[in-house]
């Protein structure tokens, strides 16, 4: 994104993308693991990881990584080309961010018996800094998500140019997945709730919004 516009200082050098990169997987993951700790419903394929990683042993941020991967693996089998390889990086980077939030920060806290005010405001909170973590990301140049080339290879795959249709059939497989395992594990529909719905909308203005700031921080506008 930006491709055509010239960088400002210092963000046009790679050691500066790169930190900016990796703080995105930092405030990514962040948000991710706030949302959950809302209790309201986390993003389609954050309670796939969620409701997995409660029905197999293993921390959030590996169950991310394995779900992340097996989409990547099924992108790979059908675009036959290496440079998909690099969607392994934020993959890693996004588990290991999960991890850090998961087990080294919100270990010291419970939210299990929170007012309805602070899940919202944790919600809330949770979709800024996922939405604001993701614009970095993309602004940084680097590979970004492997469910938005999953989404571009659904819509080849079908021969279609509709970005919406495709994107909650993403979604929706998503939030199938999560509740197949959630019954499976024995938590119900688990982190699947309305607010997973909402999240679906709620993050393409969200991610707008950033996009628009940071791109107008880091970039020339008139070159």
């Amino acid at each position: 994104m930006n491709q055509t516009l010239k960088r400002r200082t210092p963000f046009h050098k790679f050691s500066v993308r790169i930190i900016i990169y990796f703080i995105g997987f930092l405030t990514l993951s962040l948000g991710i693991r706030t949302v959950i700790a809302s209790d309201l419903g986390a993003g389609p394929w954050d309670t796939t990881s969620y409701n997995l990683h409660r029905l197999i042993p293993m921390t959030l941020g590996t169950a991310s990584f394995l779900v992340q991967s097996s989409v990547m693996l099924l992108v790979l089998a059908f675009r036959r080309k290496r440079r998909y390889l690099l969607m392994i990086i934020p993959i890693i980077g996004i588990a290991a961010g999960i991890d850090f939030w998961d087990l080294v920060v919100f270990t010291h806290f419970d939210f299990s018996g929170a007012s309805f005010a602070l899940k919202v405001i944790l919600y809330v909170s949770g979709a800024m800094f996922l939405s604001f973590g993701l614009s970095i990301i993309i602004q940084s140049g680097f590979p970004a998500g492997v469910f938005d080339e999953f989404m571009l290879l659904l819509m080849d795959a079908f021969h279609t140019q509709s970005y919406l249709y495709s994107r909650f059939f993403v979604e929706g497989l998503a939030i199938v997945l999560a509740v197949i395992f959630g019954f499976m594990a024995g938590i119900g529909f688990g982190q699947v709730n309305g607010g997973s719905v909402l999240l679906v909308f709620l993050l393409a203005p969200l991610l707008s919004l950033h996009m628009r700031w940071t791109g107008a921080l880091m970039y020339e506008q008139h070159a």
